[in-house]
């Protein structure tokens, strides 16, 4: 009986890593072909010396070349608001006085009126790290999660 165990738990173990091999070889090739797609020709060395203003110029480059987006092409500006399309939302709500909240002024740490309510109230902006750490997982986070 334990020798009929085994040899399930052994034919069960051997099908589990060879589909984890296949599976392996697989996504390199994926991979192969990714980094054939879109390659900047750096090596790795080059990209922790390399300033931000150089790589986005290899991307621009890089665009014009292979059409990375099919609909237009990409600027400097444009690959930057993709980048912080997160952080972009969270500055708007900031400016427009979203998540500013009615704080007395006499509170360390308050930061400067946002705007006035209707009744003469000033909200005002207070957003420490945890904070701002909170707002990203629950509106950002999943305002942008691709599977809600």
């Amino acid at each position: 009986m334990a020798d009929l165990i085994c040899e399930n738990f052994c034919w069960k173990f051997t099908s589990v890593q060879m589909f984890s091999f296949i599976l392996t070889f697989h996504c390199i090739s994926i991979i192969e072909k990714i980094l054939s797609f879109c390659s900047l020709h750096v090596t790795d060395n080059e990209i922790q010396t390399m300033s931000w203003a150089t790589v986005l110029e290899k991307v621009v480059h890089l665009q014009h070349s292979q059409q990375l987006c099919v609909v237009k092409d990409l600027t400097a500006h444009d690959i930057m608001m993709r980048l912080m399309r997160k952080e972009n939302y969270l500055i708007g709500m900031l400016n427009k006085g979203v998540l500013a909240f009615p704080i007395s002024l006499w509170i360390p740490g308050v930061g400067p009126t946002v705007r006035t309510g209707s009744n003469g109230m000033q909200h005002r902006l207070i957003l420490t790290k945890p904070l701002e750490w909170t707002l990203n997982w629950c509106i950002l986070q999943s305002m942008f999660d691709r599977y809600v």
